[in-house]
């Protein structure tokens, strides 16, 4: 028992704690995946971000998976085997205890980024929409509006597409299947126009029916998007850098000229948010949730989709 117990005092233990110290690394590098507004000087080092992504996706369970092996084998060969007799019970506990340890060290230096982020992302958007009746999908394709307490839908789709083509005019059309709504039910969801206008070079946007326009209001984009007519305004400096912050943007209530720039609260806190972004799964798509006009935040209803095609747009072209 001494030989043995030198062995993994000399050997075994560093390379155990060797295992520790890559499984405590994975779990620090999950945390701004999670939180990268809470951690923006990382995420915005191109440099520093590849190399935490490579050393925490493939070099460190790679690293743990050698070490384990190697370990293993040498186990084999130097420790003592139990055989029946005087302390045949505590080297075979400690045998079977080492083994287990090991496995269980790079199965979690293994499996911990390909479970732990999309459990935890999961967790962490699970609640973060409630309150908000309306969705959103993000699709510059093809912009889907749900109404999730109804199930009625419509969608609407940009000309020029954004991703194909930069202009300073982009028309947002309500398509032909969503307008006229066949249910009049849902007033305050279902748009009764047909186009929105956005003109860049003015800033300006329109609400149509037939080519004539209902509404024209105007609008900044970045890196502060508003519609002063909507009393609506987001903070969205990290929106347009990078796709890691598109899932963690909030658009508010600005009316009275409150300072959306003060309101640094809690993911979980919607208290005068109007609008947030939101991926329900790690690798999911873009979601906009958005309040109904009857909420308690109440929300901009039927003018709800010239904020979504202003985010898609900011999306696309940042």
């Amino acid at each position: 028992m001494a030989t043995t117990r030198k062995i993994l005092i000399a050997f075994f233990l560093p390379i155990l704690m060797l295992d520790c110290l890559v499984a405590i690394w994975q779990f620090l590098f999950i945390a701004p995946i999670l939180y990268p507004l809470e951690h923006q000087d990382l995420v915005d080092n191109r440099v520093g971000w590849t190399a935490l992504t490579v050393v925490g996706w493939i070099i460190s369970p790679t690293v743990a998976l050698i070490n384990t092996i190697y370990s293993a084998e040498v186990w084999i060969v130097m420790v003592p085997k139990p055989v029946r007799g005087r302390g045949f019970v505590r080297l075979l506990l400690l045998n079977v205890g080492y083994i287990a340890l090991s496995v269980f060290v790079a199965g979690a230096c293994l499996l911990a980024p390909l479970i732990a982020v999309p459990v935890a992302w999961e967790g962490n958007f699970r609640h973060s929409c409630r309150g908000f009746d309306h969705r959103v999908s993000l699709d510059v394709n093809s912009v889907y509006f749900r109404n999730l307490l109804t199930s009625n839908v419509f969608t609407m789709t940009f000309s020029p597409n954004p991703r194909e083509r930069h202009s300073q005019t982009y028309a947002f059309y309500v398509d032909p299947v969503s307008w006229p709504p066949a249910n009049r039910s849902d007033p305050g969801f279902f748009p009764s126009y047909d186009s929105i206008t956005y003109n860049f070079s003015t800033r300006t946007y329109d609400i149509m029916f037939n080519s004539t326009s209902l509404l024209t209001g105007s609008f900044s984009f970045s890196p502060s998007l508003s519609v002063p007519d909507l009393d609506i305004s987001a903070d969205v400096s990290t929106f347009i850098k990078r796709a890691e912050y598109h899932p963690f943007l909030k658009i508010y209530d600005s009316a009275g000229g409150r300072d959306v720039h003060d309101r640094r609260r809690k993911w979980e806190d919607n208290a005068d948010v109007m609008m947030r972004t939101a991926k329900f799964s790690h690798d999911g798509p873009l979601f906009l949730c958005v309040r109904a006009e009857d909420a308690d935040v109440k929300g901009l209803g039927e003018l709800s989709p010239v904020v979504a095609g202003l985010v898609v747009l900011l999306r696309e072209l940042s």
